[in-house]
């Protein structure tokens, strides 16, 4: 997750950066070629990001699940 984390925000930096450099660029389409690949970073880091974060709510699910089920049993 702290991985995911950390690529999610090297991705967003990335690809701020990077649209400031696009809109102060003379080179447009070398500039809009960058900030396609940054944007694409930014959806891969953001994916990584939601698939730790249904991971961790789905292992919370199973333990409460168990708990509530010992709970119950004694």
């Amino acid at each position: 997750m702290l991985a995911a984390l950390i690529q999610f925000l090297y991705a967003n930096n990335h690809f701020i950066r990077t649209e400031l450099v696009s809109i102060q660029s003379i080179g447009h389409i070398l500039a809009f070629h960058t900030l396609s690949y940054a944007l694409k970073d930014m959806v891969e880091a953001t994916t990584d990001l939601a698939k730790n974060a249904r991971r961790i709510k789905h292992i919370d699910t199973r333990t409460l699940t168990r708990i509530d089920g010992e709970d119950k049993s004694t």
